[in-house]
């Protein structure tokens, strides 16, 4: 997180740690304070509670381990990237992810300083947020999950 919030300074941009419903703020704002130095803690911004327009609106990107926060950032026009090295699912969520391409991949933690280049590529198209939006028929959904 330290090098996100020398980048967020660097890019007049806060970080915004939105909680998981079972994460405590209390243990997730000492860990802030703990890593950070007090320059870099005033950049950021601890969230619980559901996603909101609010904070899609003010979001330039969004970074998720295993999170339904990739589909809804795509949905909301907001670029998501999966830290797929840090992701501890014995059931790829990230796969299923790939299929409807509401993300994409960061595989290694030193990689989110490409985050910057990665945007100017980054697109979600029409067509994207059309396949997030749309309720799926019972075979698309017996192949998603079965992998086929």
């Amino acid at each position: 997180m330290n090098s996100d919030s020398s980048r967020a300074a660097r890019m007049d941009q806060k970080v915004i740690v939105k909680l998981h419903p079972f994460e405590s703020r209390r243990v997730r704002q000492a860990l802030v304070e703990r890593v950070l130095s007090a320059e870099h803690r005033r950049l950021v911004e601890i969230r619980g509670g559901p996603m909101t327009p609010d904070l899609f609106a003010r979001a330039w990107c969004s970074l998720a381990v295993e999170s339904s926060v990739a589909v809804e950032s795509t949905i909301n026009g907001v670029p998501c990237f999966l830290c797929s090295w840090f992701d501890p699912s014995w059931y790829d969520y990230g796969k299923l992810y790939a299929k409807f391409p509401a993300r994409a991949p960061i595989d290694a933690p030193q990689r989110d300083r490409e985050i910057p280049q990665l945007l100017q590529r980054f697109e979600i198209t029409a067509g994207v947020r059309e396949r997030l939006e749309t309720a799926i028929s019972p075979e698309q959904l017996d192949s998603v999950l079965s992998g086929s």
